[in-house]
């Protein structure tokens, strides 16, 4: 997307069929009804300075863009104004970032199958040489599974395939364990030392963790969790802040 002018810009965001749907820590998002894509814009442009600069290059945002996969969202285009980029185009996809999504009503058997797909597409990112980064607060999770944005920290490395596949995975595990127990179930699964040992080791596999925490749940319970709802009893006594920080809801 090219535009020869800030203003031209500035009134197309304004077109009754594009609204903003949120913001990150890099810039602002806006959605393109019409389209279905989404234009990311970096703070930098929404600067006061008339001569704004922005330093990124086309080959930074389309580097990924040839890896056709399932979960990962990558550029398709880029926005230049003035002859300098100030943004990037994606697809649009449903779903909700897993930091804003109560825990205890998502259907633990279905999560569980979601991640095969993601640990697949982990596979082609590592065959490509691709190691993702700052995943943690990035992973989107709706009727279609997980997508996972904002890949501009992510960098090919020249390590070895499966030190690529690792590292990718640990991303992964470790954003959707904090989902299911960060200031919710904290106090239950550091006391039970299969649960612990699991919860703090870097390379386990996500998929794995659900199962083994359903059936625990479930066992102490003495009733099917199928849902973190049905193990309430389980729940921290109160909220424990830490890094992965969002609201405590019973609804």
């Amino acid at each position: 997307m090219v535009f020869n002018k800030r203003n031209d810009f500035d009134m197309f965001l304004k077109k009754e069929y594009i609204r903003e749907i949120g913001s990150g820590s890099q810039g602002i998002c806006y959605y393109n009804f019409k389209t279905k894509d989404v234009y990311k814009i970096f703070y930098q442009y929404f600067d006061d300075d008339e001569d704004f600069y922005i330093e990124y290059t086309n080959e930074e945002f389309m580097r990924f863009s040839n890896i056709i996969n399932d979960t990962y969202i990558f550029a398709n285009d880029v926005i230049i104004i003035e002859d300098k980029i100030v943004g990037y185009v994606t697809n649009y996809v449903m779903g909700k970032l897993i930091s804003s999504i109560n825990p205890l009503y998502v259907n633990l058997d279905k999560l569980s199958l979601c991640t095969n797909k993601v640990f697949n597409d982990n596979e082609k990112l590592a065959l490509n040489g691709v190691r993702t980064h700052d995943v943690l607060y990035n992973i989107m999770y709706g009727r279609n599974g997980f997508k996972i944005i904002d890949f501009v920290e992510y960098s090919f490395s020249n390590a070895s395939y499966e030190k690529i596949k690792r590292s990718n995975d640990r991303n992964f595990n470790e954003g959707v364990m904090k989902f299911l127990v960060d200031g919710y179930f904290d106090e239950f699964v550091l006391s039970n030392e299969v649960l612990k040992n699991m919860y703090l080791d870097n390379d386990t596999n996500v998929n794995e963790f659900i199962v083994t925490f359903k059936k625990i749940l479930s066992e102490y319970m003495s009733c099917n969790v199928d849902k973190l709802c049905n193990a309430k009893k389980c729940l921290n006594k109160k909220l424990i802040n830490k890094d992965y920080e969002r609201s405590y809801n019973l609804r």
